[in-house]
């Protein structure tokens, strides 16, 4: 019977110490593997990308509004030509492309589905692929760069799906343009001398977020002159965006002058003589002849200006004492 109970203990331990060692398939836990991360996967779609101008809709008639679309004038600016497009996408798979030169050809594009924030730059340099989302929502360009061509630019944002095959980028002008004619009326001539376009803002945003450029830096164009004194003279300029704001409190075209005006807001001054009398007059741009003294971008504003003497009540007209002994400048 002793013998019988210590082969029993003897069984145990040795079932124990089995078990201890990890051969009873009962208790055996296999070693713990790593799974992969898990990657989202998402369906890609191919969608076709066209590039064109916008053009806003011309104001009702009897509005006076002046946001008409701009118009290919006698300067040698083009104001509709797409030299070169930036054009970038940032959402699941941020994509960049440089589009030049520009072609009817549209971007094909494989993107993952999902939302995505477009930019789109024309006829800018100083950007490129690492350019981030931040810097093009804050990108400028100088007054000095509306020479040969225009700024233009499009943000949106859109959704990439089955459902979209193609999308169209219309690139809006991130300019001004301000054209002019001036004439009298009067059997003595004012004949003008000199126009310049004055308070004009150095840089402005190549996006629209309808907001002023803090601490821009404001000056004035060349003049242009007129040396034969015609009787009748029209020009056009360029500026970027000036957004000087509303002035309630002027109700009258002959309210707008430098006293009521924003110090920032853009006029012209038009250097005259009435006979041998030397005279200034003052012309405030803006959406229409009493309050608005913003002028916005992708907006051709048209100013027909009759000169009609002196008339001492209006305080847009200054008369110079001085006479003008040299040219001007």
């Amino acid at each position: 019977m002793k013998k019988e109970f210590m082969m029993a203990v003897a069984a145990l331990t040795l079932a124990a110490t089995a078990c201890k060692q990890g051969e009873c398939p009962e208790c055996y836990i296999p070693p713990t593997i790593k799974q992969p991360p898990q990657v989202e996967t998402r369906d890609r779609c191919s969608v076709e990308f066209t590039f064109s101008l916008f053009r806003p809709q011309p104001p009702e008639e009897g509005t006076d509004e002046t946001d008409t679309t701009l118009n290919p004038g006698t300067r040698a600016v083009n104001e509709t030509e797409l030299a070169e497009v930036h054009f970038y996408l940032f959402g699941p798979e941020n994509v960049y492309r440089r589009v030049t030169p520009f072609s009817t050809v549209p971007l094909q594009l494989e993107l993952p589905v999902g939302k995505y924030a477009l930019y789109a730059v024309a006829n800018k340099g100083g950007i490129g692929r690492e350019t981030t989302e931040l810097e093009l929502y804050d990108l400028v360009f100088d007054r000095s760069e509306l020479t040969d061509r225009l700024v233009m630019s499009c943000r949106e944002d859109i959704v990439v799906s089955k459902e979209l095959r193609s999308k169209d980028v219309a690139l809006a002008h991130s300019a001004v343009k301000i054209q002019y004619i001036i004439s009298n009326i009067v059997y003595m001539p004012v004949r003008v001398e000199s126009v310049q376009l004055c308070n004009l803002p150095d840089k402005g945003y190549a996006f629209d977020d309808g907001l002023q450029l803090p601490g821009d830096i404001f000056n004035d164009a060349e003049p242009k002159l007129f040396v034969d004194t015609p009787l009748i003279v029209s020009g056009t300029f360029y500026m970027p965006e000036n957004l000087s704001g509303n002035v309630s409190a002027i109700t009258s075209p002959y309210e707008r002058h430098n006293d009521s005006a924003p110090p920032t807001a853009t006029y012209l001054h038009i250097r005259t003589r009435h006979m041998s009398q030397p005279m200034d007059y003052y012309v405030y741009l803006g959406g229409n002849q009493t309050d608005d003294f913003n002028v916005r971008r992708g907006m051709s504003y048209r100013y027909s200006i009759s000169v009609r003497g002196r008339e001492h009540s209006d305080m847009r007209v200054s008369v110079r004492t001085e006479p003008i002994t040299r040219p001007l400048i």
